[in-house]
């Protein structure tokens, strides 16, 4: 309204003859014609956008504009009371002074929504979803600033895209400028993989950066007491889903085609991933050109056009992008642009944020093994009879409420004081997210008089997300955890080669465990064999441990499957605390030592690197 209006003051002055004017008249014109500059140039520099704005300048923004309307006010008097030709009525002043006033508010308004409404808040990403959570996440140390960004066309198809790239492309966020650790990580909540082709020409405006954000001191409190709980997992997920899972520090504001194209009803074994950087003159050049054909490709494949996405779903053929981007040279206005996020940072990133390393190993992100150590126990075996063949022990898991079976168990007969006893087989059955079973095999081969209040030292792991993660076992690291699936039809002996991580730790410790078919009580041992330091692999034979005076094998037995799984554990500190929260029906709450669940792997000086270990049969399920 101001600039219309002073356009029209302006007009109007043109017609007149500054010749009849007097000396006062003319200084009040004079001064009247600076007055509409200053209001040009203030209007120029807010709506294009032409130099940084800081945005605690807001006020001062609003401040100048009542400034200026104050001297516009007071011009305007001054050359109505002169009878000046150029006259302004009463009506026309108020119109300035409100409607002016009420459009650079509201275009303040706008612009801060337009840019503030998504920076105070956290982003979630969880479960094949995103969105904006209004609870602050964050505060500024500084307010965010905007400069001018490279404006030149940026030109980007990409075939085909993962999964993790989709999601990511589907909520304007650049795969490129995410953290790839987290792109496997998010990955992992989706169940469909669609193939898809992504084609953008994005023409940026400016961007904007946050910088010094403060996270606050209840955030991280909230995220402290999470870690002390017991399923810190779900904890840690909760909290997310309030503060969100990563800040955006960093976007692009300006203008974009863009378009993800479903091409599952194709099979191609094409890998395409281009990229240009271009002026608005460089449209028609062949390395664009060639761009845009494979493109054009792509959509013959599947009979669709080759069209791309504007604001609003409007749509752009192919001989209209050149047209498109005229417009983006041209349009300076909010209104138009759009939005892409160039950077986030994960909460956990932020150097306050407590126990950075543990939230990730948690959550499952980044390489290694994401199975961790849940709960460990110890199970006090009951005195048996002599002619007692077995013992079956019933371990309940209520108290850890898990929420799935997904875990393996491992574990180890010990004596009463902590030595191993090898020669009997114990068996881990009946695995549930509420118990699990454990069968003692041929206790009735127990030299009394040597062994005697028996234990079973054991250990479940899996990944926090069932449940339940104990304080007491969180500083075990899970270097190794591999399983292979096997039938036995009556052979002697199989061999399995696993892959294991080169130099293993010290004092690290292998454990195995076999999982067997319901109603199926075969008893198998698995032989390792000695492995060098600089190796990343180690041989395993699978033997059935089949007493001499048993009868042929039971034919339910032969063509089952079985899966063996190998474990390879390092802690620096080896003892355990056993859970409290773990019931037996001989319950013992105890420490005990991390090797007596499997066989610790040394080194021996008189053999340099190589790794001193017996051949030795673990007698696990």
């Amino acid at each position: 309204m101001i600039i219309k209006s002073a356009i029209k003051i302006l007009q109007r002055r043109e017609k007149d003859d500054e010749i009849t004017f007097k000396p006062k008249s003319r200084m009040t014109l004079k001064k009247f014609t600076s007055l509409v500059k200053n209001i040009k140039e203030f209007a120029e520099n807010i709506t294009n956008l032409d130099s940084p704005i800081i945005y605690e300048n807001t006020n001062s923004i609003k401040n100048k504009y009542a400034e200026i309307i104050k001297e516009c006010k007071t011009c305007m008097k001054n050359m109505n009371n002169m009878k000046f030709p150029i006259t302004i009525d009463i009506e026309d002043q108020r119109r300035i002074d409100d409607e002016g006033l009420k459009e650079i508010e509201h275009f303040i308004t706008e612009r801060n929504n337009f840019l503030v409404d998504e920076l105070n808040s956290g982003l979630i990403i969880y479960k094949q979803d995103s969105h904006y959570l209004k609870k602050s996440a964050y505060k500024f140390k500084a307010q965010p600033t905007l400069k001018k960004a490279n404006r030149k066309f940026h030109i980007k198809l990409v075939f085909p895209v993962t999964k993790g790239e989709y999601f990511l492309l589907d909520k304007r966020i650049d795969p490129s400028v995410f953290n790839p650790e987290l792109v496997d990580w998010i990955s992992r909540f989706l169940t469909n993989n669609p193939i898809k082709a992504y084609l953008e020409i994005r023409y940026p405006e400016f961007e904007l950066s946050l910088e010094d954000i403060k996270l606050p001191r209840i955030l991280l409190k909230h995220f402290e007491n999470a870690l002390k709980t017991s399923d810190p997992y779900h904890e840690l997920i909760k909290l997310f889903e309030i503060y969100g899972f990563v800040i955006p520090i960093k976007f692009t504001y300006g203008h974009k085609l863009y378009r993800l194209m479903d091409l599952s009803t194709i099979s191609s074994s094409e890998n395409i991933k281009q990229m240009k950087l271009i002026k608005y003159e460089d449209f028609d050049t062949f390395e664009v050109t060639k761009i845009f054909d494979k493109w054009d490709n792509l959509a013959q494949q599947i009979n669709e056009q080759s069209h791309l996405y504007f604001k609003d779903n409007n749509l752009y053929q192919r001989n209209e992008f050149r047209e498109w981007a005229n417009f983006c040279i041209q349009n300076k206005f909010f209104k138009d642009l759009q939005i892409n996020y160039d950077k986030l940072c994960p909460l956990y990133d932020f150097p306050e944020f407590p126990s950075q390393q543990e939230v990730k190993s948690i959550l499952g992100i980044g390489a290694g093994v994401k199975e961790k150590v849940l709960a460990s126990g110890i199970i006090k075996i009951r005195s048996f009879e002599e002619n007692e063949n077995e013992i079956k022990i019933h371990v309940d898991l209520r108290d850890l409420n898990l929420k799935t079976d997904n875990y393996h168990i491992f574990g180890r007969l010990i004596s009463h004081d902590g030595k191993p006893i090898d020669s009997i087989n114990i068996i881990f059955k009946c695995m549930c997210n509420t118990s699990f079973y454990v069968k003692v095999a041929k206790v009735n081969k127990i030299d009394r008089s040597k062994y005697s209040r028996l234990k079973i030292a054991w250990m479940l792991i899996g990944l926090p997300e069932i449940g339940y993660y104990s304080l007491n076992t969180r500083k075990i690291s899970v270097l190794a955890l591999e399983s292979y699936k096997f039938h036995y039809n009556g052979e002697t002996s199989l061999s399995k080669t696993f892959q294991i991580p080169k130099n293993i730790l010290k004092n690290s410790i292998i454990c195995t465990s076999f999982k067997y078919p319901p109603n199926c009580w075969p008893n198998f041992i698995a032989n390792i064999a000695n492995i060098q330091h600089n190796e990343n692999e180690i041989k395993v034979t699978i033997r059935r441990n089949k007493d001499p005076s048993e009868n042929n094998d039971n034919n339910n037995s032969i063509s089952n499957e079985y899966i063996l799984t190998l474990c390879i554990l390092h802690s620096e500190n080896n003892e355990i605390t056993a859970d409290p929260s773990v019931r037996t029906s001989a319950e013992e709450i105890e420490i005990f030592d991390l090797n007596l669940i499997g066989h610790i792997i040394q080194y021996k000086k008189d053999y340099g690197d190589e790794v001193f270990n017996k051949y030795w049969s673990m007698l696990l399920s």
